[in-house]
C-alpha cells in the first residue's frame, strides 16, 4: 500500500488528548462528546467563512490518543484555514478574555471612558466584520479561479472596496469567530467535558498530523475552567397586550403553573394578579372550552447550549379582561375586588386581545 504523507494536506486538524498515566485508552463518552463538539465547531467555522466541506476523520495516533481530521473541499487555502482557525479557537482565548475585562475595569474606574470604550468597540466590531466579509469574498475567488475557464468574481459595490489581493489569514478572521456566540459555547462544552474527566491532563491542537516544534498549541488541564461559559440570563421581553388561550387554569390559591396556548405554542405560565387569583379561588371567575385572556406578559429569556436565546419562564402580570368563546367580554377592574364581581354567578368572564410573535416556548 502506498504511504501517505500526514503532514502534507492543509486541510488537517489534530487533537491531542495528554492522558496523565501515559496510557492510550480514554473513556468512549468522553472522546465521543468532544469529538462531537469539535466537528461542530468546525461546521460552524465553515459556515462562518462561507467554506462547503467535508468532513473524514482517520485512524487514531499514539502518544496519548490522537483525533486526526481532514477536511475535503475545493480549495486548499480554505481547508487550511478552517483548520488553524479551529486550532486557535480551541487553545487560544485567554487574550480575547483579557482584553474583555480590561474594558470593563476601564469602565468602572471612570464613568467618562464609557462612550469612548462603546465606540471603539463598536468600531472593532464593525472591522471584525469587514475582515470576514473580505475573507469569504477571497476564498469565493480563489475557488472560482480553480478552474481556467471559470467566470470571474464579479466587481461589485460590496467589494471594490475591500482589496482582494492578500491571501486570507487566521489573524483577519478570529477576531470575528471568537465573537460568535455559538462558537464560544461549542468550545465551552467540549472543555466541561474534560473537566469532568481527570485522566486528560492536557489537550493539544495543531492543523497537521505529524506537528514539529512549536506547531501543537497545548492547554493543559488548570485552563481548562478559562474556557467554559455559563448560560447568561437575558433581559426579559415584556408583551403589554398578550392573548393567552387557558387551557388548564389552577382553581386554587396553592400555587403552580397555568396551562395555556400563546402565538400557536403551548406553554406553561405563572399568574401574579393577586386579585385575580382572589377572584378564581373563591370561584367568581368562570372558564369554559376556548377562555381566553387579555395580559401583560413577561418572558425570561435565556441562552442555550448554542448561546441561542430561548424562553425558560412565563409570567403573567396583570389580566386585563376575558373573553369566552362565545364572544362574551368581560373587563376585570383592579380597584376592589368587588368591581370583578359584577358579574352573575352563572355569567361568563372573558375578554379579547392581540398578542405579538415570540419564540417558542421551552
Amino acid at each position: 500500500m502506498e504511504a501517505v504523507d500526514l503532514g502534507a494536506s492543509p486541510g488537517r486538524l489534530m487533537v491531542h488528548f495528554v492522558l496523565a498515566d501515559q496510557s492510550h485508552e480514554m473513556d468512549a463518552w468522553v472522546l465521543h462528546a468532544c469529538e462531537g463538539e469539535v466537528l461542530a465547531l468546525v461546521k460552524e467555522v465553515a459556515k462562518q467563512l462561507d467554506v462547503s466541506v467535508r468532513i473524514e476523520t482517520m485512524a487514531h495516533g499514539e502518544g496519548g490518543l490522537e483525533v486526526y481530521l481532514n477536511f475535503i473541499g475545493k480549495h486548499a487555502v480554505a481547508l487550511a484555514l478552517i483548520g488553524s482557525a479551529v486550532a486557535a479557537i480551541c487553545s487560544g482565548g485567554a487574550w480575547w478574555h483579557y482584553q474583555s475585562t480590561l474594558l470593563e475595569q476601564q469602565v468602572k474606574a471612570n464613568a467618562i471612558a464609557l462612550d469612548r470604550d462603546k465606540k471603539l468597540a463598536a468600531q472593532q466590531i464593525e472591522q471584525n466584520e469587514l475582515n470576514l466579509r473580505k475573507t469569504r469574498l477571497e476564498l469565493k475567488k480563489m475557488e472560482k479561479e480553480v478552474a481556467p475557464d471559470a467566470p470571474k468574481l464579479p466587481a461589485t459595490d460590496s467589494n471594490l472596496s475591500l482589496h482582494l489581493e492578500s491571501e486570507p489569514t487566521v489573524e483577519a478572521v478570529l477576531p470575528a469567530l471568537l465573537a460568535n456566540r455559538r462558537i464560544i459555547k461549542l468550545r465551552s462544552q467540549f472543555y466541561e467535558s474534560l473537566l469532568a474527566y481527570d485522566k486528560v491532563a492536557a489537550v493539544g491542537f495543531a492543523n497537521t498530523h505529524m506537528p514539529t516544534g512549536d506547531e501543537e498549541a497545548r492547554v493543559p488541564r488548570a485552563s481548562f475552567q478559562d474556557f467554559v461559559v455559563r448560560l447568561e440570563e437575558l433581559e426579559p421581553t415584556v408583551i403589554e397586550r398578550a392573548d393567552i388561550e387557558i387551557i388548564a387554569p389552577v382553581l386554587t390559591r396553592d400555587g403552580g403553573k397555568w396551562r395555556g396556548r400563546f402565538e400557536k405554542h403551548n406553554i406553561s405560565f405563572v399568574i401574579r394578579d393577586e386579585q385575580f387569583l382572589t377572584q378564581v379561588a373563591l370561584k367568581r371567575v368562570k372558564f369554559q372550552n376556548g377562555t381566553s385572556m387579555s395580559c401583560r406578559l413577561v418572558i425570561h429569556l435565556r441562552e442555550d447550549e448554542a448561546g441561542v436565546p430561548q424562553p425558560h419562564e412565563y409570567l403573567v402580570d396583570e389580566v386585563y379582561k376575558l373573553h369566552a368563546k362565545n364572544g362574551r367580554t368581560n373587563r376585570l377592574g383592579k380597584t376592589t375586588v368587588a368591581e370583578v364581581t359584577t358579574v352573575p354567578e352563572g355569567g361568563d368572564r372573558s375578554d379579547s386581545g392581540q398578542g405579538n410573535l415570540l419564540p417558542p416556548d421551552v
